[in-house]
């Protein structure tokens, strides 16, 4: 084990708030992204590696490593796949669940909440309590979540419009899925952790539309990964050594292997993007971390110079991103590369 001191938390904390604020503002993050690759990653890096964990603190919370640039200008997802562990301890016990005995391949759940949304029964909060109302419909979610089905050989199931709603939800047998897709609004509650919540139609006078953190972590998961393709799933209270308290702890606690999160309000158009990518590497074998990185990577192949951060860095790996979906389209790829051989021969 090599050891690295780092800045005084606030310098970092400093550089941090900057990036991310010139990120969202899509202005030139450059110097402060080669800044913290300095601090960050520079001492580490004479060392050969592919895979990088990030056990974070503090304001590194909510920092995008893949965004970070050395002085050549290139990524750090351009070096290697990252995934964030909320501690080492965790990411061993995660390491040592065995693989999914889950039968059922993919759910996938797309609501898109309108901006007067009237989901909370009467004294329960609602989307205004949340964001001052301010909610935005989600184009394409329907289209994310259809993709991402058919990418990995279309052996799932949809819950869509006013189908996505919390009581059907509830009604699934979520214990049984390997992936479960969420595209939905969501929400990290600063003041309390527990009322983060996935918004979605009530669906019955006894839900208010609102999956809470409190809820997921009640409910039986087998799922590989869970993908909260939803606005600031990935951030909540900061809570010192004993990490972030989010919506993706919340599902890492009931049973999930892996969580891919989102750190900021992300771009609908440019996530439907980054998720078709990130599903056919899935399906074409790579593992979580590694599929992640590289839908990011065909994002700035293909836009280049208008791969803005902002639009593909704010998604990220929480938990063991090592793990591999068994799923249709792969088993069908290599039963028709059996057979071949087989002819050959």
């Amino acid at each position: 084990m090599t050891v690295h001191t780092l800045p005084p938390a606030e310098k970092i904390a400093a550089l941090t708030g900057g990036f991310i604020a010139a990120i969202n503002a899509m202005k030139n993050e450059r110097p402060k992204a080669q800044a913290l690759y300095s601090l960050l990653v520079s001492p580490i890096s004479k060392r050969q590696w592919n895979s990088v964990i990030i056990v974070p603190d503090g304001s590194l919370h909510l920092l995008p490593f893949e965004a970070l640039q050395n002085e050549a200008g290139t990524y750090l997802v351009q070096q290697a796949a990252v995934s964030v562990a909320p501690s080492a301890t965790v990411l061993a016990a995660l390491r040592r669940e065995p693989a999914t005995m889950a039968s059922r391949e993919f759910l996938g759940v797309a609501f898109s909440a309108p901006p007067d949304n009237e989901a909370a029964k009467p004294g329960d909060r609602t989307l205004s309590d949340l964001r001052g109302g301010d909610i935005k419909p989600l184009k394409f979610a329907h289209e994310e979540v259809d993709k991402a089905k058919t990418a990995l050989g279309g052996d799932g199931h949809l819950l869509e419009g006013i189908h996505a709603s919390e009581a059907e939800l509830k009604e699934q047998p979520l214990s049984e899925y390997k992936v479960i897709h969420l595209a939905a609004h969501g929400f990290g509650d600063e003041t309390a952790p527990d009322r983060a919540a996935i918004v979605l139609s009530p669906g019955s006078p006894s839900q208010d539309g609102l999956w809470q953190a409190r809820e997921i972590r009640k409910t039986r998961l087998n799922a590989e990964t869970v993908v909260l393709s939803a606005c600031e799933t990935g951030t909540g209270r900061l809570q010192g050594q004993e990490g972030i308290m989010n919506l993706a702890r919340a599902f890492l606690a009931a049973g999930a292997r892996s969580v891919v999160a989102s750190l900021w309000d992300v771009d609908d158009r440019s996530t439907a993007t980054v998720m078709e990518s990130f599903y056919q590497h899935l399906a074409a074998g790579a593992s979580v971390k590694e599929a992640l990185r590289l839908a990011q990577l065909d994002f700035i192949k293909t836009y280049a110079e208008q791969a803005s951060p902002y639009l593909w860095a704010g998604f990220e790996v929480i938990g063991d991103g090592t793990r591999k979906i068994a799923t249709t389209a792969k088993q069908t790829d290599i039963t028709a590369k059996n057979g071949n051989i087989r002819k050959g021969l």
